[in-house]
């Protein structure tokens, strides 16, 4: 709809720059050759009468032509300026994408690293016996199942759970990422990179979070409820985030 008034009025400009070009080259001649009151063979000079005549158009034509010209350097200083402007956000993604290749590594290292001892989950006294230590994706998906199965045994609350802290930290560095993604400004590139953390990282270490489990509550006074709790927080995130994408 702009594009077709900018045209429409394009098209009035140079029709009234024609008809100012023919009048200007036109008058000298009907004023010289046709009676129009003035009787030019006693005017003096009829150049300048001529010139007297054509003023007022030719100053029209180059207020016409001066007002054109600015307005062309107000769409090129536009141009300009929205290329710039794209230049700087196409720049402030690239970072963007940079910190979230660092901060993935980092999560997906502390992740590797990440080990349940067979004693450990033993210790808790779940219905199932563990007989090897855990890693990585495995180990957190039976820490989060763990806790929650046993979540009404009064030794779930005396008990020190050395990984819950190195979860807490896991999630803190999620939230992260989380926060960089949703900050990207291009939306094509903004739903790829959160594919990518999706399938790299979350359908994985969220994946025994039911929607019951979502619903529950650890007290504080449960040395596991900071990293539960922030588990549920970064759920909530991941789907606000989610939920703001285009749909495909």
């Amino acid at each position: 709809m702009k594009e077709k008034k900018e045209q429409i009025k394009k098209r009035w400009m140079i029709f009234a720059f024609v008809i100012l070009a023919i009048l200007i080259s036109f008058t000298p001649y009907l004023f010289s050759q046709f009676y129009t009151g003035i009787d030019f063979s006693k005017t003096g000079s009829i150049g300048d009468t001529i010139g007297g005549i054509t003023a007022p158009f030719i100053n029209l034509l180059a207020a016409f032509i001066i007002y054109i010209s600015f307005n062309e350097q107000v769409k090129a200083n536009k141009i300009q300026t929205d290329s710039l402007d794209k230049m700087k956000i196409e720049r402030r993604d690239e970072q963007l994408i940079n910190i979230i290749f660092e901060d993935s590594k980092r999560i997906l290292d502390k992740i590797d690293s990440f080990e349940i001892t067979s004693d450990d989950l033993n210790k808790l006294g779940p219905v199932e016996k563990f007989s090897r230590n855990l890693k990585g994706f495995e180990a957190i998906v039976v820490f989060f199942a763990t806790i929650y199965t046993i979540r009404d045994n009064p030794i779930l609350k005396s008990s020190f759970l050395r990984e819950a802290p190195i979860i807490t930290m896991i999630n803190n560095d999620i939230r992260n990422l989380l926060d960089v993604i949703s900050i990207i400004s291009s939306p094509e590139t903004k739903a790829m990179y959160f594919q990518r953390y999706e399938n790299q990282i979350h359908q994985a270490f969220f994946s025994s979070f039911s929607d019951e489990k979502c619903n529950f509550h650890f007290d504080s006074e449960y040395f596991c409820s900071i990293a539960w709790d922030f588990s549920k927080i970064n759920i909530k995130v991941y789907e606000k985030l989610k939920d703001s994408l285009p749909k495909t």
